[in-house]
């Protein structure tokens, strides 16, 4: 070969850093030496010159990366370990010629990697047999809460069948009266009464909410109170009445579902949520004063009515194997849950316990049910 096309040769691999062409053509240069002199000579050793600037900074760059790796492997530092690898792997794709130790340094990242994946897919199996687990275990303690309501509604069924019939006819008196407390709190609330009216109608709700005795909710017998306080509150002389703001009446009890969600609720939706996987994955039980502290501006004052259509609207995408997340408030507010979460459930189609104990039990299994399912989320 002559010795300038070596050296173009020599040149050009060094300028495209093609480590093997290098240093084979920087070989075959070595032994032209002793044939050349003069300026053939002068040009030729330039060029070996040349080509081992280039091997000696391509070698110091092996080196570096080669110790790198050595190192993050030795520490079984992962992360490095997969960042360092590929990095080797494409540098020496140039020169592929490896030492022992070098080779020695990929099989062990290889090896360590190959492990590291290992374990992550064990791990992976791990989390996905707790789920199964957990799902398992749910299922199993729906099916448990079921039976325990069958077993009761037979007994109950059992015991209604030995009592007298004045019992029930009790019972369904009361049941009328606490209809009555409902409608007559109502209309002192949507009508314009004059004082003589309301008086009337006062008197007639306190005969019924003592008729209807302990089937009134503590809600009820609160508006039932409000009322007689306000009839034997000293009425205001006219030139202070203006001072005194009237106290609010009590919210309405009729909870409707419209066949469309007002456009207002919308963002309300969204904010719950999100507040009641919140709630799920730090296993706690809420409120809806505690839902308001906690969104502010992002959930505005609702009426009861509207607090249901929110509620209901959250858990219509949830799986029907699955307890609704508006459990959650039902579990954490008792008020709540026998007032209001009997309509949520009626609404989306599930069964409405008439029995507050029975509901109570459904509710907290539901309520630990949501925990087991929202810790993998």
């Amino acid at each position: 070969m002559q010795i300038g096309t070596l050296t173009r040769l020599i040149n050009n691999a060094v300028q495209k850093k093609e480590t093997t062409a290098v240093r084979e053509l920087r070989d075959t240069a070595q032994l032209q030496v002793p044939c050349c002199e003069g300026q053939a000579l002068e040009h030729l050793q330039r060029a070996i010159d040349h080509a081992n600037d280039l091997l000696d900074e391509q070698d110091r760059v092996r080196r570096r990366l080669f110790a790198g790796l050595d190192e993050a492997v030795r520490h079984g530092h992962i992360y490095k370990v997969t960042t360092l690898n590929p990095q080797v792997r494409r540098f020496i794709q140039g020169d592929t010629v490896t030492t022992p130790q070098e080779a020695g340094i990929l099989k062990a990242a290889d090896t360590l990697l190959r492990e590291a994946r290992q374990q992550a897919a064990q791990k992976q199996r791990a989390a996905d047999e707790r789920r199964a687990a957990a799902a398992w275990e749910w299922e199993e303690r729906r099916a448990a809460a079921a039976e325990e309501r069958r077993r009761r509604r037979a007994a109950q069924a059992q015991e209604q069948q030995a009592q007298p019939v004045t019992q029930a006819q009790e019972r369904k008196a009361r049941n009328r009266a606490r209809g009555q407390v409902q409608s007559i709190t109502g209309r002192l609330r949507r009508e314009k009464l004059s004082a003589q009216q309301q008086k009337h109608l006062v008197e007639e709700l306190v005969l019924a909410a003592k008729e209807a005795g302990d089937h009134l909710s503590e809600a009820e017998q609160h508006k039932v109170n409000e009322w007689v306080e306000r009839l034997t509150t000293p009425v205001e002389k006219p030139g202070t009445a203006k001072k005194t703001s009237p106290a609010a009446p009590p919210q309405p009890d009729a909870i409707t579902e419209p066949a469309k969600l007002p456009d207002r609720l919308v963002p309300a939706v969204a904010a719950v949520r999100g507040a009641l996987k919140k709630a799920a994955r730090e296993r706690t039980a809420t409120s809806w004063n505690r839902l308001e502290h906690q969104l502010g501006s992002a959930l505005p004052s609702l009426t009861n009515n509207e607090r249901v259509q929110v509620l209901v609207q959250v858990d219509r995408s949830t799986a029907g194997d699955e307890p609704l997340l508006s459990s959650l408030l039902a579990a954490g507010d008792p008020h709540f849950a026998y007032q209001y979460y009997r309509h949520v459930l009626t609404a989306l189609g599930l069964d409405a316990l008439d029995d507050d104990e029975d509901l109570r039990d459904v509710v907290e299994a539901d309520a630990e049910q949501v925990f087991t399912d929202w810790r993998f989320r």
